[in-house]
């Protein structure tokens, strides 16, 4: 194993200066025990194959739930396009597991070679490409989730002036072209280096810091201008929303003297916007509690400092591995967060979501300006949720031929508004609508 070490280090030019002519020097991870390499290597397998089956699950869903808004919007209102608050959730939720896609594909391999193949872990290009590709995985969903909490602050706080379609599409690009372009420095600012284990040059570990002195100040200094600072300005956002929407509702509530009509539909639509805004902030929260503490790794303790292997480098691992554990995370909470994605979801993965209709208190009423008006109570339960809709079935008066009057019951309903379609679709325990 020896003569194997030293081949490969003076092929790739990393052989610690110095007199190492120990036949028996060699490198700590190489003589990792079996369980040490089955305990690193199991969280990236559990990972990665929950991430791609949870993130490919959501991208269907969301494709779906998409194209029958849009249906919906052509059929009512003669505009697919439309831009509505749900639609631009998905939108934004489609283009987080894109960047979801990007960790599973990119920066969870990108590991599991580090800690297997030699080859990667002695050469220079292969360091600096791997910070690359991890801080650009990892910094996409934030740039994403700043801009989602952006136009959630923005519509709350401007409600006259919603953000158009076009400068949500262009928000959405630039966050994307920002975390490729912000993230280059980083090709030169880490390389490959060799540090001896308590001074005793028979055994050496291979890290991947930044350079000593001014470079690593500026790596590190660096990465908390590229993390830090997004990851501040979600929680901000996401506060700031719900703390106005809070605000709003419970101002509502006090002018809501008489329960009318138009102030029913007025509360929900901003308990609809409150769950939306509760979704960004769950996301936001679950995404940083995952990917700080591998912010905080490489700002601190990879810039500073020898590790002491083994400890330090299976401490690091771990980190690294919550790190990529947000592939798994955003799309679990969206799921889980999000009523209409959860139903679906269940229903594709055969859990159950079994419905069932129950027509109760059934009563007739006669007024003068609308006779023979049958009010109906439907109760829908579900395994995800519980709602109960009044219905109006109206009864029409058809002459025959003989002259002689027979009515036939013909219930009608009028097309569902889109404040409907968010009543029915929001987290509301016990809803009643009048149609």
């Amino acid at each position: 194993m020896s003569n194997e070490t030293d081949v490969l280090a003076a092929m790739t030019n990393t052989t610690p200066p110095g007199n190492h002519s120990n036949a028996s020097r060699e490198e700590l991870i190489d003589i990792l025990s079996t369980f040490q390499k089955v305990s690193l290597a199991v969280p990236y397998c559990v990972i990665e194959i929950v991430a791609l089956a949870l993130n490919f699950l959501t991208l269907f869903i969301l494709y779906k739930r998409e194209a029958q808004a849009r249906k919906t919007n052509a059929t009512v209102h003669g505009n697919p396009h439309m831009v509505r608050p749900y639609l631009r959730s998905y939108y934004f939720l489609r283009h987080l597991v894109f960047s979801d896609l990007l960790s599973c594909f990119v920066a969870i391999p990108f590991d599991a070679l580090e800690i297997y193949r030699l080859e990667f872990r002695r050469s220079h290009e292969y360091c600096a490409v791997s910070k690359y590709v991890r801080f650009v995985a990892i910094s996409t969903s934030f740039y994403i989730l700043v801009v989602i909490n952006f136009e959630r602050f923005w519509s709350v706080t401007f409600p006259l002036r919603p953000l158009s379609r076009n400068k949500i599409v262009y928000m959405t690009r630039g966050a994307w072209l920002a975390a490729f372009l912000i993230n280059i420095p980083s090709l030169f600012l880490y390389r490959s280096k060799v540090e001896d284990m308590y001074d005793n040059d028979q055994y050496f570990v291979k890290v991947c810091l930044a350079e000593p002195g001014l470079t690593g100040s500026i790596a590190r200094a660096y990465l908390g201008v590229s993390f830090l600072i997004p990851a501040i300005a979600t929680a901000v956002l996401s506060l700031i929303t719900l703390y106005r929407i809070l605000k709003i509702e419970k101002n509502s509530m006090e002018r809501s003297q008489n329960n009318s009509e138009r102030t029913q539909v007025d509360l929900y639509g901003i308990k609809a916007a409150r769950s939306i805004a509760f979704l960004s902030f769950y996301i936001t929260a679950g995404f940083w509690l995952c990917s700080s503490p591998a912010g905080f790794y490489y700002l601190i303790i990879a810039g500073m400092g020898r590790p002491e292997f083994p400890t330090s480098y299976l401490i690091g691992r771990s980190i690294v591995i919550i790190a990529n554990s947000s592939a798994a995370v955003n799309p679990i909470i969206t799921i889980m967060c999000f009523p209409q994605i959860k139903e679906s979801a269940k229903k594709y993965l055969g859990l159950g979501a079994k419905e069932s209709y129950s027509t109760t208190e059934a009563k007739t009423q006669a007024i003068p300006e609308d006779k023979n008006v049958e009010l109906v109570a439907v109760k829908i339960t579900s395994s995800l949720r519980r709602a109960r809709y009044v219905l109006k079935k109206k009864e029409k008066t058809v002459k025959g031929d003989e002259g002689s009057n027979k009515a036939s019951r013909e219930p009608t309903r009028s097309e569902p508004t889109v404040m409907e379609e968010v009543v029915m679709t929001s987290v509301v325990p016990s809803a009643i609508v009048e149609q």
